[in-house]
């Protein structure tokens, strides 16, 4: 079974690196090639986003350097992303529950 979107960036957190953070956004940014709506892509990056703060990295220093080796289409979604300024992980959907990240539907906040 392939590792969730969750796991991956709750795992590159842990890693405490800039290079694993990079790496795992790289990998999850390479599985949304050829999306069909970059708003899921989006939904995506942002526990990325807020992994990158936690660790005191630019998030767009993190996301440039994600979007070397992918392809062109999440590339471009990568440099957007990493450069916004309105980015929280309720906004996206998401919380951190103090041990991983999760996607939490409506009323399955902590």
């Amino acid at each position: 079974m392939a590792e969730r979107v969750d796991e991956r960036v709750t795992a590159a957190l842990r890693t405490g690196t800039r290079e694993g953070l990079v790496a795992a956004l790289a990998d999850e940014a390479a599985r949304n090639a050829g999306f069909r709506d970059y708003r899921d892509v989006l939904l995506s990056f942002a526990p990325f986003y807020d992994a990158a703060r936690a660790l005191r990295l630019a998030p767009s220093d993190v996301f440039d350097a994600a979007a070397e080796n992918v392809p062109e289409d999440v590339a471009e979604l990568l440099r957007t992303f990493g450069r916004r300024t309105d980015v929280t992980l309720g906004v996206f959907g998401w919380v951190w529950d103090g041990e991983a990240y999760r996607f939490a539907l409506r009323g399955d906040r902590p």
